[in-house]
């Protein structure tokens, strides 16, 4: 069998190798003179933004913001109150007006609670500024021979410290019951009320 002669000859061979080198060339997309071509990210686009603090730091912070305190110098807070069991006889006619106008609509029991309520509120003032040293600490009540005569007990809460005061004067050695001291409490708010009506009928 014999050789071949080749179809394209060295030459030609190179000539066709450097033309497909060059189409090779030419494909390939340009990067710098291409406005549309895609821009990668600057340095600026690559800076992440910082992270979100986690939401159990912001929940410490929240904790450790300064608590609402109490002033010790405020009076904001009520003072400590005592209950006390109080009793009183009704006045005699003529005593109290306010009382006998009372007892027009009420019963003697409810007309010496109502008017004892006010007297209370009163006396407090007197216990706090010691005027009650000097007032009176009784008033006229009907015969207890006629047997018309009632008891009228009932209670109130009083701030302890007031009630010292009082016990202290009433009670100066501590031998008298609860009801007892009550009963001079009562008995000596409502004097110092039906003093001040006839006073002011003067």
């Amino acid at each position: 069998m014999g050789i071949r002669k080749p179809v394209l000859s060295v030459g030609e061979a190179k000539r066709l190798a450097t033309a497909r080198g060059r189409i090779d060339v030419l494909e390939v997309p340009a990067t710098s003179g291409d406005s549309t071509s895609p821009e990668l990210p600057t340095s600026a686009d690559q800076t992440e933004s910082p992270p979100r603090p986690f939401p159990g730091r912001r929940q410490r912070r929240a904790d450790q913001q300064p608590m609402s305190t109490a002033d010790a110098l405020s009076s904001t807070i009520a003072p400590e109150t005592i209950q006390v069991f109080l009793s009183a006889l009704p006045p005699a006619r003529k005593v109290s007006p306010v009382f006998d106008n009372l007892c027009g609509q009420y019963s003697p029991v409810k007309s010496l609670q109502m008017i004892l309520r006010r007297a209370l509120d009163d006396y407090e003032a007197m216990l706090e500024n010691g005027s009650f040293r000097s007032a009176p600490k009784s008033y006229p009540v009907p015969d207890q021979a006629c047997g018309a005569c009632v008891v009228v007990q009932t209670s109130r809460m009083l701030p302890t410290s007031l009630v010292q005061i009082a016990r202290a004067h009433f009670d100066p050695f501590g031998l008298e019951t609860a009801r007892a001291f009550g009963h001079k409490l009562a008995t000596a708010a409502l004097a110092c009320f039906f003093a001040a009506e006839t006073n002011s009928r003067r």
